[in-house]
């Protein structure tokens, strides 16, 4: 294979989702692509992360994101997202 590269990490980060949001079912998937990375950002923090997998929810599970942070918040200093923090 040539130019093809296959990357494992067992260093991830795990973010529940709210199971609805605005009357609307949240889908794991949606915030995922395999082949184009998709960044998603805290409303109120500014931190950034990579979506690297996702978990769908079910009747007694919320959706599951698994992230890699890779920009701190806007303070430059808080790493994480906050608690019920909105993202997009």
């Amino acid at each position: 294979m040539s130019g093809k590269y296959i990357s494992y990490s067992t260093s991830f980060n795990t973010l529940q989702l709210a199971t609805t949001f605005a009357n609307e079912d949240v889908i794991a998937a949606s915030f995922y692509n395999a082949t184009t990375p998709v960044i998603i950002t805290g409303a109120t923090s500014g931190v950034q992360a990579e979506v690297i997998g996702f978990k769908a929810g079910t009747s007694t599970t919320q959706p599951t994101l698994y992230l890699k942070y890779i920009k701190t918040g806007s303070d430059f200093v808080t790493a994480t997202f906050s608690d019920s923090e909105n993202i997009s």
